[in-house]
């Protein structure tokens, strides 16, 4: 009888990325025995062995969008490790703007307090304000004096991103330098080894790969596309926080998104390839990107 002008999704749980490798662990406190050993795949993985990826969203948001008539205004992610470039894409059909942490979340993750608070301060706030305004309260609940502040050394990261600029404007960035290196595929090996990781080392963060990229005398050939990757995602990444410094010199490169990026010698996950799998696959720039560079190290 009164649906609601603006929707948005929080996936609360754990997470590990677009997907994560033979990492296994015993089900910690549990009450009961369980079939297995938790599995922390993916995201929103339980004590019971299962887990999401990243194709099971799509039939949800296909549900949703049919029941609401419209696209859902922000994913959020309350997990960890799941700001991926990847990540927006898989949704960028069903789902306004994306939020997520390229790091492990801090804390108790979302501050639901200063979440609840937005809307009594703004209950007409859009998609866009919504999802910057959470990343924003994030930031500030760890502060002193914040709702969630217990430890004056607790790092973060969290990004809102617009799936729509992602897709039409950064995408195609990417895989123009992609192809750009494919065929000197070295041309990237400093960059890469040089760029901010977090948990997941087969991922980097971009904006902090492409800003190596353009400073690398060796890589003068692909500057002009890393520069547009570098300019694609200040229009993509609408509001970013990280901390830094002394305590955590990484996270000071950070600038909202990481995209799936092994090394030289490295393996690439077939389900990154299969676009029944990862959607991104079909932009096959940058996964042909990925076996030349792979390979060199081989």
């Amino acid at each position: 009888n009164y649906p609601a002008d603006h929707v948005a999704v929080v996936q609360w749980n754990h997470g590990s990325g677009i997907f994560r490798n033979g990492i296994n662990a015993k089900p910690k406190n549990s009450q009961k025995p369980v079939a297995g050993e938790v599995t922390t795949n993916g995201f929103a993985w339980d004590d019971h062995g299962t887990n999401m990826n990243l194709k099971d969203l799509n039939p949800a948001f296909s549900a949703a969008m049919l029941n609401t008539g419209k696209k859902i205004d922000v994913l959020d992610f309350d997990a960890c490790l799941m700001a991926h470039v990847e990540a927006a894409y898989q949704v960028k059909d069903q789902v306004n703007f994306l939020v997520g942490s390229e790091m492990v979340e801090a804390g108790d993750g979302n501050d639901y307090i200063g979440i609840m608070d937005i809307f009594n301060k703004n209950p007409n706030i859009d998609g866009r304000g919504f999802a910057k305004a959470m990343v924003e309260s994030y930031a500030k609940s760890y502060l002193p004096g914040g709702n969630q502040y217990t430890n004056p050394n607790e790092q973060y990261t969290l990004s809102a991103t617009d799936t729509s600029a992602l897709a039409n404007g950064l995408v195609p960035a990417i895989n123009e330098l992609a192809t750009a290196m494919t065929n000197n595929a070295n041309v990237a090996a400093s960059a890469r080894d040089n760029t901010t990781t977090y948990e997941n080392d087969d991922s980097a963060d971009l904006g902090h790969f492409v800003s190596l990229l353009a400073k690398d005398q060796k890589a003068a050939s692909v500057r002009g596309q890393a520069d547009k990757v570098a300019e694609e995602l200040k229009k993509t990444v609408v509001r970013e926080v990280h901390t830094g410094g002394k305590l955590d010199r990484r996270l000071s490169d950070s600038t909202g998104l990481v995209i799936y990026f092994p090394k030289p010698g490295d393996s690439i996950n077939p389900k990154y390839l299969n676009v029944a799998q990862t959607k991104f696959a079909e932009q096959a720039p940058w996964g042909n990107f990925l076996k030349a560079f792979t390979k060199s190290g081989r």
